[in-house]
């Protein structure tokens, strides 16, 4: 053996997309058991799915390599608004390819960046016009619970939210998320209190007994606990005791946001604006992780050093394909067709 043979270690193995294409059942069963997770494979076969490899997919339907089709129920937890692979969306992501477009706009400024930015706030209510990209649901809630206690102030940062909420599993969304499943044994944020979602009363009381409560976030619809609406009036109340109390409200979208209930914002329906609000799961049309948040200047400004919060890759290709599929505000006609 040489020198050069025993210095440089051997090429690994590695799988190409073209062998993933081809793995079998039983391969893929043992790279679940071996490097992801044991558990994962196993419920997989409590569900029979462990007897499915999909091929491809397209609108809402899953197609096995026998080229059976499956209806798509669960959507990635509100991923898939526009289903899968919708043409338009990968109309936009092929030219980016063929045309070499960069992505990334940390280091340097970009237009589709910008333009996205643009768009989002075009499509938000009047004030909503400071616009934040990242890359998952999780990291935007973590990034809007800062914002607002950094807009508070060390001596108003404490959070109120609700009872069987889901906000997501990082340490400060799991801090703020009603499931002790979830939470398990982990050390959350302290100086939270969770209300009754639905109940203003209960809402005011805890404000008024504890003036140290800046932040209120809510789902406006509420996934994790089962798709609950909020009661008629609840939303219009939560904007008028945020007002009177001067509390900062965070409204969580990420499964509900993105056209998932006839308009852009599921708020929009209460004719009520919050302070922030969190995008994810549709915005990136099932193609890239990408997340967003929105806020008023007022919230934005004692926050404008970029590196109080920043990203690395939201990659804004997929979700240019919504404006790129529908321009105006009239968006359920693009949020629920996929052909």
């Amino acid at each position: 053996m040489s020198i050069a043979e025993q210095l440089i270690p051997a090429h690994p193995e590695l799988l190409s997309v073209d062998e993933a294409t081809q793995l079998g059942q039983d391969t893929i069963a043992e790279i679940y058991r071996q490097h992801i997770s044991p558990g994962q494979w196993t419920a997989f076969g409590l569900l029979g799915f462990d007897r499915i490899t999909i091929d491809h997919a397209e609108n809402m339907h899953y197609v096995d390599r026998s080229g059976r089709r499956i209806l798509d129920f669960f959507g990635g937890f509100g991923t898939m608004a526009l289903g899968h692979n919708h043409p338009r969306l990968l109309d936009v992501r092929r030219r980016f390819q063929e045309q070499q477009r960069h992505e990334l706009g940390l280091t340097l400024p970009s237009q589709y960046v910008a333009a996205l930015s643009r768009n989002l706030a075009t499509l938000a209510p009047e004030g909503l016009d400071r616009v934040m990209l990242y890359c998952t649901g999780s990291e935007a809630v973590e990034a809007a619970l800062k914002l607002a206690e950094r807009a508070q102030g060390p001596r108003r940062a404490k959070i109120a939210y609700a009872h069987n909420s889901f906000h997501g599993k990082t340490i400060g969304a799991l801090s703020v998320t009603d499931s002790q499943f979830y939470r398990g044994h982990f050390e959350v944020l302290p100086h939270r209190h969770a209300v009754p979602f639905g109940d203003t009363p209960a809402l005011e009381d805890q404000l008024r007994r504890d003036p140290g409560i800046g932040v209120l976030i809510l789902e406006t619809v509420q996934g994790g606990a089962g798709v609950v609406l909020p009661p008629p009036g609840y939303l219009k109340q939560v904007r008028q005791l945020c007002d009177r109390y001067g509390v900062l409200w965070i409204a969580d979208e990420v499964q509900c946001g993105v056209g998932r209930t006839g308009r852009f914002f599921a708020f929009e329906h209460a004719g009520v604006t919050p302070d922030i609000v969190t995008l994810a799961k549709a915005l990136g049309g099932g193609k890239t992780a990408i997340s967003a948040v929105l806020a008023t200047r007022s919230t934005t400004a004692p926050t404008a050093a970029p590196a109080t919060h920043s990203y690395t890759d939201p990659r804004p290709s997929a979700a240019w394909a919504k404006p790129a599929a529908q321009r105006s505000k009239r968006y359920t006609s693009c949020t629920t067709r996929t052909s």
